[in-house]
C-alpha cells in the first residue's frame, strides 16, 4: 500500500507586506487560514494573501475563527472581524465597545470561545 504525501507549497518570507513573525494561526470552514502576525491580520485563501492592518497599528498576538468572526487579540486591544456583502473584513473592537481600559502594555495572547465551554 503507497502512502500518498499532501501537496506542499513553500512560501518564502519574501510576502513583503507582512511581519516575519506568525503568533498564531486560525482556519475557517472554506479552508481560509488566518494569522496573528506582526504587521496585522494576515489570510491567505489558497492563491491570495492579503493583510488587514489592526486599528492602533499593533502587533496582533492571538487569533480564532468562531462562527462568522474572526477573533483577535492585540497590544491594548481585542476584538473581531466579520466580513462584508464585499468580502472586505470590518473591524469591531470590543476593548472600546464594553469601555474596557486594557492596563498599560497590556497584550491579549489567546482567546478561548467561552460559548462552546459550556455548552
Amino acid at each position: 500500500m503507497a502512502q500518498e504525501v499532501p501537496p506542499i507549497q513553500d512560501f518564502k518570507s519574501d510576502i513583503s507586506f507582512a511581519g516575519n513573525q506568525n503568533w498564531m494561526i486560525s482556519q475557517d470552514d472554506n479552508g481560509t487560514i488566518y494569522f496573528a502576525n506582526n504587521k496585522g491580520l494576515l489570510h491567505f485563501g489558497g492563491t491570495e494573501w492579503k493583510l488587514n492592518t489592526s486599528p492602533n497599528q499593533s502587533i496582533i498576538r492571538s487569533v480564532k475563527v468562531i462562527d462568522d468572526r474572526i477573533c483577535m487579540g492585540s497590544y491594548m486591544d481585542f476584538g473581531y472581524w466579520e466580513k462584508s456583502d464585499t468580502e472586505e473584513l470590518i473591524y469591531t473592537s470590543l476593548a472600546k465597545e464594553l469601555k474596557i481600559e486594557p492596563l498599560e502594555d497590556e497584550q491579549f495572547w489567546n482567546i478561548i470561545d467561552f460559548v462552546r465551554v459550556y455548552q
